[in-house]
């Protein structure tokens, strides 16, 4: 009996140490796939060396690189590199870029093996904004009157719209008036524009008047509540009916068209 319990604890411990070898023999396979595998997504030729970035003219390149950078260097689970360009969120990427609000859309392509493409779609500007008539701070507002981003050169151009406001002062991400009656305001200044009356400046008042300046400095007067489709025929019917010429413009300091069908005028004094 004794020489029987000796074979069958012989044979336990030969299955427990077969045990044990197969059990280091997966641990050790695990690991060299596990080398293996971190060698193949550490191979220089696919990794991310080179981002390009296109179509933007607000936001900074470097902003957008630094950014890229920023999530290229870190890694998953401490060891698998973010960088490898089968392992980059484009989604994530795409989210930082456009917290910025002069981003309308982001497109990011992986030229593989190496290479991110960022092409950026903006904001499209219609005027510009400034706090103060000095131009101390300017910013652009889009066509649906959405303030979204600094004027970093404060050279500004001739031809650019002014408008300024003291309703308060504006910030990027505000909406320098209600989008509706923005447009109206845009409205105005193209068909004047096309009847060669130029508007070089638009003043909000605090008393919800609307004062359109020409570049002769002629002050046209109506107010947020008017409809101004009406407003721009009063002012054309001025002309069309010979009560004013072009040329007499640059001598008139205001015309006010918010009474209906009537219209003052008023001349410069010397």
């Amino acid at each position: 009996m004794s020489s029987q319990k000796y074979i069958s604890d012989t044979l336990k411990q030969k299955k427990k140490n077969v045990r044990k070898v197969k059990t280091y023999l997966w641990l050790v396979a695990a690991l060299l796939v596990l080398i293996g595998l971190i060698y193949v997504l550490r191979m220089p030729y696919i990794q991310i060396t080179e981002v390009e970035v296109t179509g933007n003219a607000f936001v900074s390149t470097q902003e957008i690189k630094n950014e890229t950078e920023t999530i290229l260097n870190s890694s998953i689970l401490g060891f698998i590199p973010r960088r490898n360009i089968f392992i980059f969120s484009q989604r994530e990427l795409e989210m930082h870029i456009k917290k910025n609000p002069a981003v309308v859309s982001v497109n990011i392509k992986k030229d593989f093996f190496n290479k991110l493409t960022v092409t950026i779609v903006e904001q499209e500007k219609e005027i510009i904004y400034c706090t103060s008539t000095d131009h101390t701070e300017c910013l652009y507002i889009n066509k649906t009157g959405f303030i979204y981003a600094k004027l970093s050169d404060f050279v500004i151009p001739e031809q650019e719209v002014i408008i300024y406001s003291e309703l308060g002062q504006k910030h990027i991400e505000d909406r320098i008036l209600d989008e509706k009656l923005y447009i109206n305001v845009v409205s105005f200044i193209k068909s004047t524009t096309r009847y060669d009356i130029k508007i070089g400046k638009v003043y909000i008042k605090s008393d919800q008047t609307l004062e359109f300046v020409t570049r002769d400095g002629v002050r046209i007067i109506t107010s947020i509540y008017d409809d101004f489709e009406k407003d721009f025929s009063n002012l054309i019917a001025l002309f069309e009916k010979q009560i004013l010429t072009k040329e007499q413009l640059p001598q008139i300091e205001y015309i006010d068209v918010r009474f209906g069908n009537k219209v003052f005028y008023k001349n410069k004094t010397n």
